[in-house]
């Protein structure tokens, strides 16, 4: 049976991308290979806690840090984000040149020119995609939205003039209209949209009356959107598609393929899906296919998109 399928310019031997959100080192990333998925996905840090704008300054605050011997102390934070970040590219560039898979690398959103730099970065390191995350909130009352999707769209072409490597944009669907802007996204030169990834929030802990990070996933509210966006993009557009989903099963991974997903990211971690997790899903995926007497993906893939695309509106 044929599973195999496209995802930003790479045949992929099937849908399913191992998503990695924490211990970003070579061997993790190399055990994702050894369970069977096809690709990777991982973010650029495996600090969500620090920022790429943290790392760009850091790389300012430690020139001359050692000029003085009285002033070797006075950036810790620095020294260890800049190791921080270069640590990374490190365990990109090892793992690309040891694994035969893709692996596709998340930048989340920051300062322009800090995302522009980092991009070629990556690109030089190995990574085989870059993925934007441009899902940040619009909480700055003087900024519009079409005023922010400009920007957004602005940074895409920017990023895509300056490498080689596909670009795809991680997004969220409160937009006015998601579809729309995922078309202007694919003219400014994006190869793929990604969908039902985590936005941030803020809550405060009331011990000790401080501001903390939250992540809430839409995917664990209503993956029902993401089916119905999928279809609309399907239909109408030509790039890539791919869904984040922590909520995963075999069904899941079925719906979202009928819809028109080329590829569904599910988490992956190294004491919970070792044990042919991975493998066990494309059985029954396969499994499936077998009873509808359907040998190929690219059969199933967007075939009830146009049906769900009109149920949806």
């Amino acid at each position: 049976m044929d599973l195999t399928t496209t995802f930003l310019g790479y045949r992929l031997a099937h849908p399913l991308v191992a998503l990695i959100e924490s211990d970003l080192d070579v061997g993790n990333l190399l055990a994702c290979e050894e369970d069977g998925a096809a690709a990777i996905l991982v973010p650029f840090m495996h600090d969500a806690n620090t920022p790429l704008e943290d790392v760009a300054r850091a790389q300012v605050f430690d020139l001359g840090v050692d000029a003085h011997p009285e002033a070797a102390d006075y950036f810790p934070f620095a020294s260890l984000t800049e190791e921080l970040f270069v640590n990374s590219l490190d365990a990109i560039h090892a793992a690309s040149t040891r694994a035969g898979i893709p692996i596709f690398v998340s930048l989340r959103g920051a300062e322009e020119g800090i995302m522009l730099q980092t991009a070629m970065d990556l690109e030089e390191a190995g990574a085989s995609a870059i993925e934007l995350d441009l899902q940040h909130p619009l909480t700055q009352p003087e900024e519009s939205g079409p005023t922010m999707e400009r920007r957004m769209l602005e940074l895409v072409q920017r990023i895509v003039g300056r490498v080689r490597i596909p670009v795809a944009v991680r997004m969220h669907a409160h937009f006015t209209s998601p579809s729309y802007l995922a078309l202007q996204l694919a003219q400014a030169g994006a190869s793929g949209v990604v969908l039902g990834e985590r936005y941030s929030g803020v809550d405060i802990d009331l011990a000790s009356l401080v501001p903390v990070s939250i992540c809430q996933t839409a995917e664990a509210r209503d993956p029902g959107f993401n089916l119905a966006w999928l279809a609309s993009l399907h239909a109408r557009s030509g790039t890539s598609l791919a869904v984040v989903e922590r909520n995963f099963n075999s069904a899941m991974l079925i719906k979202y393929l009928l819809a028109g997903a080329n590829a569904v990211a599910v988490p992956w971690a190294s004491e919970q899906r070792r044990g042919g997790y991975l493998k066990k899903t494309l059985g029954e995926l396969e499994n499936w296919m077998g009873g509808q007497n359907v040998q190929t993906l690219a059969r199933i893939r967007g075939a009830l998109s146009h049906v769900l695309a009109n149920e949806a509106s």
